[in-house]
């Protein structure tokens, strides 16, 4: 089970959200809508994690810390 995660994009910190996976998505996709700059990480089964980040260039720098507890 995920307990936190969060994610430097370009220097600034996120701390993102534990929600229930619709919502999550849903949100995810109205700021990317917005050109805002979300992140989604999604369980996916058997100990198997998605992590969503955009828009990432080139040039960015992106760093994530996921905790959980098995």
């Amino acid at each position: 089970m995920i307990t936190s995660m969060v994610y430097w994009f370009n220097g600034q910190r996120y701390e993102a959200e534990i929600r229930e996976r619709q919502e999550a998505i849903a949100d995810y996709n109205e700021k990317i809508s917005k050109w805002l700059d979300p992140a989604l990480l999604e369980y996916l089964g058997d100990n198997l994690f998605r992590l969503s980040i955009v828009p990432v260039n080139a040039l960015s720098e992106v760093r994530t810390e996921i905790t959980y507890v098995n």
